[in-house]
């Protein structure tokens, strides 16, 4: 009897031993199940490729960019014809010389029509001043609305291109959101970006209308700038901002861009429109002509394809324009001429 007693006990205790480490096990799989799920949940937000925003609501975005970029131009223009003459602003051509520079530089004017800008009487016939102001108007705009951090970090656009390149889109698009979010939290205010954003635009007009031959003692010109449309510079910023948050951080299916040809690019009608027009029936045949400046954005998509549409297409992405860039080619500066 004691023998049964004894062997019931061992048996006892090892069902209790095997008891204990079942329950471990049990404990364990539930713990990696939890950890599991919660690594699902967060892998599901790489996942998706649900956007916040439509493309439809970018392209009317960027239509009243143009357009308020347009009128503000014009309102520039006009503030300031009666001072591009000699003499009103006791014009200095060192000051002009400066200026021309910085807009060679920045690569937003060419040359021929800085040389115009130079050289033309503006008081009368304003439109080649109104063309250098809507350019770089529109320049600076489309930067603002495609940088990632305002050029304080430049090798991550290259870095988040060879992500693009190597990563689903689903993934590309998420880690370019959260990239893009958390740099703009990093690096300044709202409030500091946007005064960068009007810098930016404000010193580039003020460029303008000073080799245009507007100009005066003590940073007048300047101020008089500030004063009268600052409020304006501020709203394009705004815009251009407000379209930098959305394609950088609530688009990931695709990649949506303002676009921007560059002064001295072929012109390219499959994403630019002349917006005069009339200097291409002049034009020899079998020439396109090089883009002198654009005066209006753009807007554009990028799309990685997968599976048989990539064998297909021999690339890695799919291109999409849903509207054409207005450029003025630089055939127009002759017509001006000769008019």
């Amino acid at each position: 009897l004691e023998n049964q007693v004894r062997q019931s006990s061992a048996k006892i205790e090892g069902l209790q031993r095997q008891l204990a480490c079942a329950r471990d096990e049990h404990q364990a799989a539930r713990s990696l199940l939890s950890i599991k799920s919660a690594e699902l949940q967060e892998a599901q937000e790489f996942l998706t490729k649900a956007d916040d925003v439509s493309d439809s609501e970018m392209l009317r975005l960027v239509e009243n960019m143009n357009s308020y970029i347009f009128q503000l131009s014009a309102s520039i223009c006009d503030e300031f014809r009666t001072t591009y003459e000699r003499g009103i602003f006791d014009t200095e051509e060192r000051a002009r010389n400066l200026a021309y520079q910085r807009l060679l530089t920045s690569q937003l004017l060419p040359q021929q029509l800085l040389n115009a800008l130079h050289d033309f009487g503006h008081s009368e016939d304003s439109v080649v001043a109104e063309t250098a102001l809507q350019a770089v108007l529109t320049g600076c705009t489309a930067w603002l609305c495609n940088t990632w951090d305002l050029g304080v970090l430049p090798r991550l656009h290259d870095l988040y291109q060879s992500i693009r390149s190597n990563e689903p889109q689903s993934v590309a698009g998420r880690w370019r959101a959260l990239s893009r979010k958390h740099i703009k939290a990093l690096l300044s205010t709202s409030e500091d970006q946007r005064d960068t954003g009007v810098l930016c635009l404000a010193w580039r007009v003020v460029d303008v209308l000073v080799v245009c031959g507007a100009t005066g003692p003590d940073h007048e010109l300047p101020l008089k700038v500030a004063r009268r449309f600052g409020d304006a510079f501020r709203n394009v910023a705004e815009l251009a901002f407000h379209f930098r948050s959305i394609a950088s951080e609530r688009i990931i299916s695709h990649d949506i861009f303002a676009v921007y040809p560059n002064p001295g690019s072929p012109f390219d009608v499959s994403y630019m429109k002349d917006e005069w027009g009339g200097p291409t029936a002049s034009r020899p045949s079998g020439e396109t002509g090089t883009v002198l400046c654009a005066t209006q954005l753009g807007l554009g998509t990028e799309a990685a394809l997968t599976g048989d549409d990539k064998v297909k297409r021999g690339q890695g992405f799919k291109h999409t324009i849903l509207l054409r860039s207005s450029v003025i080619l630089d055939t127009a500066l002759d017509e001006l001429r000769r008019e």
